[in-house]
C-alpha cells in the first residue's frame, strides 16, 4: 500500500493589513504549506524581499513590515509556499491617507 499523497494547490492569502507611516504590517499565511518567499514591488520597482517580523520565512502565518515612502502609488506583495504556488497581493489600498 502506497502512502498518502498531498497535493497543495492552495496559495498564501491576506489576514489582515494595516498602515503607519512610511511602514505597512501585512499579515500572511497559507493553509497547507509553509511560506518560502515574500517580495515587494513599490510603483512596479524592483521585487525585493519583505522584512519578516520573527526574522525567518518559515511558517504557514507569517507578519511581514514593508517600507512605503509616502507618495507611494503601487504596492504590490508576492508570495511562493512550500509548493510553489504563487499568488500576487495589490497592497495598493494601503497607501492612502495613512489608515
Amino acid at each position: 500500500m502506497s502512502a498518502a499523497v498531498v497535493v497543495d494547490h492552495s496559495p498564501a492569502r491576506l489576514v489582515e493589513a494595516s498602515r503607519d507611516g512610511d511602514r505597512v504590517t501585512a499579515v500572511v499565511e497559507d493553509a497547507w504549506s509553509p511560506l518560502r518567499e515574500a517580495l515587494v514591488s513599490v510603483d512596479a520597482g524592483e521585487w525585493r524581499a519583505a522584512r519578516v517580523e520573527d526574522g525567518l520565512l518559515d511558517s504557514q502565518r507569517e507578519t511581514l513590515s514593508i517600507d512605503a515612502a509616502e507618495g507611494a502609488r503601487l504596492l504590490l506583495l508576492r508570495l511562493t509556499d512550500a509548493a510553489h504556488n504563487v499568488t500576487t497581493i495589490d497592497l495598493s489600498d494601503r497607501l492612502g491617507s495613512g489608515e
